[in-house]
């Protein structure tokens, strides 16, 4: 069997290596199509993709085409308007995020979403699946056609698909064209509540674990029996990784002194925290100040999209490593990552994905709850599974970050069952020994026995069809 795998840019890789390392050793094709990606040079990219290559039946291209037919311009508009639209919807978790995408969606659009009566349409569900029939309707780009079927593929896998103006989703369009079965690979546990509209309904959609389905199915309309959850692949190698370098090699090489504890600060994106620097200042003096926690010292790990303002930082007690921030998807800078991890105390930050690679870690996590960071806490759905998986320790000021942190220090865990049970449900749900990458790759040649009906679908009729069609296969 042959998979394609079709990703926006290249940095989306990491997502799915265990994926298709799964699918070549159970002897499958795979090719991956994607480009360069932002911030990002071709050398390093390669290196990214060189386990593809290790494989027999691996292979990879930079050769991502965007549309370029005389329907670009018109999709761009459809695609800006609902990227827009969705956050207007009642079931919406994150409507502040609307700004963001307001640049792109015409003017008409706009006014007509933010009256009632706009607001109550997009609403409903049956309305988003017709815009989505609409979209099936647009014909396919011919040359992305033609690239396809060169390919020949049972399966096509598309990713993020979900993000504003990602044209991993004209495949998706293309592979329809040619009667190939589909299935979108949601990226990350934000992209349900941050990116904005789901424009075409493959026939699958792989979702991380069961509260992103339900989140899939609230925001965007996308029937359970659509979706299926295959864990997060991205974690996989945290599961097996172990650090590499003794806690006090590992302190002394990054400026920390190895006979204090430290806390690690997990940085967020720019996005959601802006500049952490005097936040972290803060909190460095309060946890000195605290009679707890005054012998420990601070590791930030900056976000790897939002290093630039650590790069000069410089505060008494507090080490930055690594100083130029970076992404840990090659061997080395995973190494580090993890090293980072098994020698902490604890672990501290606003919003971020390194809080679920703290909980793979069995590292206690802390979290303060204030208006300081309102924008990317309480008005980000995606910070709501967090709250929910309850093994964040979350605490209203800094004096209580220091106590709770003490407490810690000497020994107390007191969130150490429900930090296991969350890696179990919303990254391994699977099961906690079976690797998401495997779990994903077996939801793919799922997707692969054959394609769904392409029209406008709705719940009800979606389920009284399967039932059909499981009662005819039974009686056949």
């Amino acid at each position: 069997m042959k998979v394609l795998i079709v990703l926006d840019h290249s940095a989306f890789f990491p997502y799915f290596e265990t994926v298709v390392t799964s699918l070549c050793e159970d002897r499958h094709e795979v090719k991956v199509i994607t480009r360069l990606g932002p911030k990002g040079d071709e050398e390093y990219r390669q290196r990214m993709h060189s386990s593809i290559a290790n494989h027999r039946h691996g292979s990879y291209e930079f050769t991502l085409r965007k549309r370029a037919d005389s329907r670009r311009r018109l999709i761009r508009r459809l695609r800006g308007a609902f990227d827009y639209a969705v956050y207007f919807r009642e079931q919406h978790t994150s409507p502040q995020l609307a700004i963001r995408r307001l640049d792109r969606c015409p003017t008409l659009a706009r006014r007509l979403v933010q009256s009632r009566a706009g607001r109550a349409v997009i609403s409903r569900d049956g309305f988003l699946n017709l815009y989505r029939d609409l979209q099936a309707r647009i014909p396919a780009d011919q040359q992305i056609v033609a690239q396809v079927a060169a390919e020949a593929p049972d399966v096509v896998v598309s990713s993020p698909f979900i993000s504003p103006m990602c044209w991993d989703l004209e495949y998706v369009r293309a592979a329809r064209t040619l009667g190939v079965p589909t299935a979108c690979a949601v990226a990350s546990w934000d992209y349900l509540s941050t990116k904005g509209a789901f424009h075409l309904m493959p026939d699958y959609v792989l979702v991380w674990n069961e509260r992103l389905a339900e989140e899939a199915e609230v925001i965007h309309a996308i029937p359970r029996e659509r979706t299926v959850v295959t864990g997060a692949a991205k974690f996989d190698c945290y599961f097996h990784l172990r650090p590499s370098l003794q806690r006090a090699r590992f302190c002394r090489r990054i400026g920390a002194d190895p006979a204090r504890p430290y806390l690690l600060y997990l940085g967020s994106s720019q996005n959601i925290a802006g500049d952490e620097t005097d936040f972290v200042r803060d909190l460095s003096r309060t946890i000195a100040s605290h009679p707890a926690t005054a012998e420990a010292q601070i590791v930030v790990r900056p976000h790897p999209l939002n290093g630039a303002v650590w790069e000069n930082f410089d505060e008494y007690g507090v080490a930055v490593f690594p100083r130029i921030a970076e992404r840990p998807d090659l061997e080395g800078s995973r190494a580090d990552y993890v090293n980072t991890l098994a020698h902490a105390a604890a672990a501290i930050g606003v919003n971020t994905s390194a809080f679920l690679e703290a909980a793979i870690a069995d590292l206690p996590c802390l979290c303060v709850l204030s208006s300081r960071h309102r924008r990317g806490q309480a008005e980000r759905g995606h910070f709501d599974h967090l709250l929910r998986g309850d093994f964040i320790e979350t605490v209203p000021d800094l004096k209580g970050a220091a106590a709770a942190l003490g407490e810690i220090i000497a020994g107390s865990d007191p969130r150490a069952e429900e930090r296991e049970r969350f890696v179990e449900s919303f990254i391994r749900p699977c099961g906690i020994e079976r690797p998401a990458g495997r779990s994903m790759a077996d939801a793919i040649l799922v997707a692969a026995s054959g394609c769904r009906s392409h029209d406008a679908v709705f719940a009800g009729r979606l389920q009284a069809s399967e039932r059909a069609h499981a009662q005819s296969h039974s009686k056949g």
